[in-house]
């Protein structure tokens, strides 16, 4: 009875807007709008009890804080692709939009290293899914001051094949001219971190209806927030910035997940590039301040502790967080395990091998190696590693390199680099390159562990606001250049970090520096700096796909021409934080590098 009630409120409050627009009272519509989806029931998996009933709930707070909300809900029929799509382009095109807020809760799941969440038509439908990268990447190019992206959905990888083919679409078209001068502040609020589950529980002593835990506790943050959450403007009106939330939603989904099964984890994953006045909601009447709690370390806190031990400049840890309460978090993440890891791989040829040019891999035997025109290989196995010596006849070229078990990889093989290829479980854990073989510097292979970790885990990010977060973007570049016995692959991460913080000027300034140093430049990179979009790729761009299995995500919103052979391999992709092909995959392409159709 009571869901009832609520809807018929929320329904009277947009017919009452309705009305007036009609008597020409509201004839401006509402700067602030939500897009709301919650899926149930996507095709033939399992149904899910708390997505439907967290969208109503979210779209009804949303109304009472003066949202425009459309909302799109499984329980009246279908929810698909093109109405989202066809609204997005409505609300965006707005001049007076200073707010958009989409939220999602449903069925999701990790493919080729982004989300999709999966609508009524998936997942037979391999379309009928919002490709969250991609939609994340197209809003980038619209003028709308503050977009906020919030998932209550998993963030595991899929559990059967044909998930793995859910491409799925942006919801966010291309602008018609040119896009805006100045970025929106894009604020991403995650249910869980990459590999996790995102739960939903009984209400209380209900059993017939659930609720997510992140939805819940994202709502409680505005009834009960901890005092130092809260931003008075003034005039009686006090409000929680969408900078303040991270703390609470880590604190608090964490605890209940625990609380209802302790082998359980939920971690939420936040990232807010808004500045502190920026917010969705008030506090109102009936919400009650906490006393302010002690924060505990959160994903963040240990990768900008990780960076600041590698070098002081590159981040600043909050001083409340003692080491070892940040090395516990770290090491329950995983994030331990994966810098020692890749700081444990050889990153050198054995004694008395002498490579300045070529690949070491370790992990799995290689059964065969192709390479584009003009390159020439020959390898040898010594112990553990398999030795690889490439010959150039320019600056670079195309490698593809099958293991025993027929998965392998495309990389570039840069002329006076070595690079080093880790494996392990079939997968592309790692790649790094040194400079003519010299070994790095305790730093630089401290830096490529820290930031090839946090990228494994999904939280490698720029951090801060304003003034704060270019100057650590100022920082990380000049550690992450190109340069003397430097890493290219610290510039490919960056490269995806800046992306991710709309820095364009810092990709276009990692493109350039990446081609002075090596005469070519990597696939990824002149991929985000947007020379890619609808053109052949130059002849100085190495390899002719993504060599970071994200970049996958993003070929077909920008535009991208891959070659056909990287397009029928595609679908062969596997889970692997570097692009790693299947066997049917590997098998396309060493046939069109030894045939000549690739480069």
């Amino acid at each position: 009875m009571r869901r009832r009630e609520v809807l018929i409120l929320g329904a009277s409050l947009v017919g009452a807007a309705a009305a007036r627009r009609a008597l020409g009272q509201d004839p401006v519509p509402s700067p602030r709008a939500a897009v709301v989806i919650g899926v149930d029931r996507p095709g033939d998996l399992t149904p899910l009890n708390g997505a439907v009933s967290g969208a109503r709930m979210f779209g009804d707070w949303l109304v009472s804080e003066g949202f425009e909300v459309r909302r799109f809900i499984d329980d009246n029929g279908p929810v698909e692709m093109e109405p989202i799509k066809d609204t997005v382009k409505e609300l965006v095109k707005r001049s007076n939009l200073t707010q958009l807020v989409i939220y999602f809760a449903g069925h999701g799941c990790l493919i080729t290293g982004s989300e999709r969440w999966l609508l009524s038509g998936a997942p037979e439908d391999s379309g009928a899914a919002v490709n969250f990268a991609g939609s994340f990447d197209r809003a980038q190019l619209w003028p709308v001051p503050n977009i906020v992206f919030i998932s209550d959905a998993c963030r595991s990888r899929p559990e059967s094949l044909r998930m793995d083919f859910l491409s799925g679409e942006s919801i966010f078209p291309t602008p018609d001219g040119s896009v805006g001068e100045v970025a929106p502040k894009i604020d991403k609020f995650f249910a869980a971190r990459p590999g996790q589950a995102a739960l939903e529980v009984p209400m209380g002593e209900n059993v017939t209806q659930y609720e997510g835990i992140y939805t819940s506790v994202f709502l409680e943050a505005f009834k009960s927030p901890d005092e130092t959450m809260v931003l008075d403007l003034g005039a009686g009106v006090k409000v929680v910035p969408n900078r303040r939330l991270e703390d609470f939603l880590f604190r608090e989904v964490r605890k209940r997940s625990a609380q209802r099964n302790i082998n359980l984890r939920q971690w939420p994953q936040t990232d807010v590039c808004s500045s502190d006045s920026t917010y969705i909601g008030r506090l109102t009447a009936a919400s009650r301040t906490e006393e302010a709690r002690a924060p505990e370390p959160n994903l963040s806190d240990v990768v900008s502790l990780a960076l600041a031990q590698v070098d002081p400049s590159l981040s600043a840890p909050r001083p409340e967080f003692s080491r070892a309460s940040v090395d516990a978090i770290a090491a329950e993440s995983g994030f331990t395990e994966a810098r020692s890891a890749i700081l444990a791989a050889p990153d050198q040829p054995p004694s008395g091998v002498f490579l300045t040019s070529g690949f070491t891999i370790v992990g799995a035997a290689v059964e065969s190696i192709a390479v584009s025109a003009g390159a020439r290989t020959e390898r040898a196995v010594n112990g553990e590693q398999t030795i690889v010596h490439v010959e150039f006849e320019g600056p670079a070229a195309t490698v593809a390199i099958r293991f025993e078990n027929g998965a392998g990889t495309v990389v570039a093989g840069l002329r006076d680099f070595v690079g080093h290829i880790v494996v392990e479980g079939g997968l592309v854990r790692n790649v790094s390159y040194d400079d003519g073989g010299n070994p790095p510097s305790d730093r630089i292979r401290e830096l490529r562990a820290t930031v090839a970790a946090a990228a494994e885990l999904g939280i490698f990010r720029i951090q801060g606001y304003g003034e704060q977060r270019t100057r650590q973007a100022l920082e990380l570049g000049n550690a992450l250049r190109m340069g003397k016995f430097a890493d290219p692959t610290l510039g490919l991460y960056a490269a995806y970090a800046y992306n991710e913080a709309a820095l364009i000027d810092m990709v276009n300034s990692v493109a350039g520096l990446m081609r002075g140093d090596l005469n070519a430049i990597l696939f990824d990179v002149a991929m985000l700096n947007g020379e890619l979009s609808g053109r052949e790729p130059p002849d100085d761009v190495f390899p002719l796909c993504p060599m970071l299995l994200q970049g996958w995500n993003l070929v077909r919103v920008r535009d991208v021409q891959l070659p056909e052979t990287y397009l029928a391999a595609q679908p062969h992709l596997l889970p692997a934080l570097w692009t790693t092909f299947g066997a049917p995959g590997m098998n396309l392409i060493m046939q069109a590098l030894e045939e000549g159709r690739l480069r």
